[in-house]
Formats: structure tokens, C-alpha cells, sequence
């Protein structure tokens, strides 16, 4: 599925370019500050998508995946990081 996800991302260039701009360095935030944003980061995201605001809700829920993301792999040992990473090809 991230494959295919991907690829539609990559064949736009108004999507590229979104998740760009999605794609902010969260290294300065600890992990708990992190963890407590992502609701509301989520709940923000579905209500824009619901108001048809579709850029804004794409670069939240983006932005929602990649702090996932990093959360994963901060706190993931290399068994568990091997498994996610062929899970999500």
C-alpha cells in the first residue's frame, strides 16, 4: 500500500510538493512533546479534510506520519525496525 501511495505522490508534482513542505526536521522535539501533539495534529487533519481543505489536511496528516515515523525509529531495537521496514515495502 506505502508503495502505491508513494508512487501517486511522486507521479504529481502539487504532491511532491506538499510533502515537501510537509517534511519539517522534528530532531529538536523530544518524544513525549511529540507524542501529546499527535492528536490534535490528527483531529486538525480530518476536519480540514472534511472542510475540502485539501492541501492543509494533506501537510498535517503528512506531517502526522512522518512524526510516526520518526517515533518508530527512536524507539524501535534492530528486530523490530527490520520487521516495520518489510511490513511497509
Amino acid at each position: 500500500m506505502f508503495t502505491m501511495v508513494n508512487q501517486r505522490i511522486q507521479d504529481s508534482p502539487e504532491l511532491m510538493k506538499w510533502t515537501r513542505e510537509a517534511r519539517k526536521d522534528f530532531k529538536g522535539y523530544n518524544s513525549k512533546d511529540l507524542i501529546n501533539r499527535l492528536p490534535a495534529m490528527l483531529n486538525k487533519g480530518l476536519a480540514q479534510h472534511k472542510n475540502k481543505q485539501t492541501k492543509e489536511a494533506y501537510v498535517l496528516l503528512t506531517r502526522y506520519l512522518h512524526i510516526v515515523e520518526q517515533l518508530q525509529k527512536r524507539h524501535l531495537d534492530n528486530e523490530q525496525k527490520k520487521e516495520l521496514n518489510a511490513a511497509m515495502k
